[in-house]
């Protein structure tokens, strides 16, 4: 009997710590959320530029991108990006934008990461799209060629998913 409790005591201490961790993670991440012209489809770069990039300081644990019709928006930090954190946008007039997952389809227009690149010394940019995931998946092959570049920022108008 003394055995069979001894056994488990690992067990038991390991999904007691993972548990731990997970609420300690979910609980000091911060929140990283974009604002997007009404209606807005296509893609939007976040490029580090230390000297005349905006500070984006937290409020309540969120920071808050607005996000231009240009789709480009230049920070002096890439910092609230590093750690673990959690993603959402959003339309000027308040409008969520959907997230990739489960309830969102692959054909369902959402917030998708592209990643990140730097090109030659040009600064680093970090990259999304608000579009489906075959775009998604799309972009993400272009973004190492050059006609990267020379993708227009925003897809044809369309209006606020509701």
């Amino acid at each position: 009997m003394w055995l069979a409790f001894t056994s488990r005591v690992p067990r038991v201490l390991a999904v007691v710590s993972l548990i731990c961790i997970f609420i300690s993670c979910k609980s000091s991440a911060s929140e990283v959320h974009f604002v997007l012209p009404d209606g807005y489809v296509g893609i939007f770069k976040i490029v580090l530029d230390e000297t005349e990039g905006v500070d984006v300081n937290p409020k309540d644990g969120r920071y808050a991108y607005e996000i231009p019709k240009s789709g480009i928006l230049k920070v002096r930090s890439f910092a609230p990006f590093r750690p673990w954190h959690e993603e959402s946008a959003a339309y000027r007039n308040g409008t969520k934008i959907n997230l990739p997952g489960y309830t969102v389809p692959d054909e369902g227009v959402a917030l998708r990461d592209l990643g990140e690149y730097t090109r030659g010394n040009g600064p680093p940019i970090i990259v999304f799209v608000i579009g489906t995931k075959e775009e998604q998946d799309k972009l993400r092959v272009l973004m190492s060629s050059s006609d990267f570049e020379k993708i227009a920022p925003q897809f044809e108008p369309q209006s606020t998913p509701k």
